[in-house]
């Protein structure tokens, strides 16, 4: 399983090619174990689940 194995940092300039490659954060942990990108999740979840995302009246269209 590719995906899980751990590179150097090849694969990223490799999707997005050296220039940017070299401002992006070096961070040795995955996105789920740094607690400001689970709490970030975790956040935009509500909307995702909520009326939000199918707007107020998507629930009751017979109001309208």
């Amino acid at each position: 399983m590719r995906f899980l194995s751990k590179d150097n940092g090849n694969s990223a300039r490799a999707a997005v090619g050296p220039e940017l490659a070299a401002v992006l954060p070096k961070d040795a942990k995955p996105w789920y174990r740094t607690w400001h990108l689970v709490k970030l999740n975790l956040v935009l979840l509500a909307p995702l689940l909520s009326a939000g995302s199918v707007g107020y009246d998507g629930l009751y269209p017979e109001t309208v």
